[in-house]
């Protein structure tokens, strides 16, 4: 994907183009480049469920993503994600799905306000079906 004319933030000048909540890029040319240009990004993902009980899967999920000039989380590098949850159906009411992820950024440090290069996530949600 990629968005089309989106304020440098190495230029300056490009301050007055920023949208409120929307990020801008870090394009080619310094302080003295485009005021806009294209900022592309890709990503994959996988995922792999495997039910080991009638009531319980085991998911394990991997992606990586490419944020080209930082338009999408604020730093230009790779990124990848690896997460492992267990899905438990308790009954035909509730889902409850505990997880653990861990993110890595590859060419900057991009968590933790730009001073880790990698954060783990635990974390739980139940489901209730009505």
């Amino acid at each position: 994907m990629w968005e089309r004319d989106v304020p440098n933030l190495k230029n300056p000048e490009a301050a007055s183009l920023l949208i409120p909540n929307a990020n801008g890029a870090y394009c080619s040319g310094g302080a003295e480049g485009p005021l806009t240009c294209t900022a592309p990004e890709y990503g994959i993902v996988n995922y792999l469920n495997y039910q080991f009980r009638p009531n319980a899967m085991l998911s394990i999920r991997s992606e990586f993503y490419d944020d080209f000039k930082g338009q999408r989380f604020g730093f230009p590098t790779d990124y990848s994600e690896n997460t492992i949850g267990i899905t438990w159906f308790v009954g035909s009411v509730i889902e409850i799905r505990p997880e653990a992820r861990f993110d890595y950024s590859y060419e900057v440090p991009a968590f933790d306000g730009g001073r880790k290069w990698g954060q783990f996530t635990f974390d739980t949600d139940a489901i209730f079906f009505y």
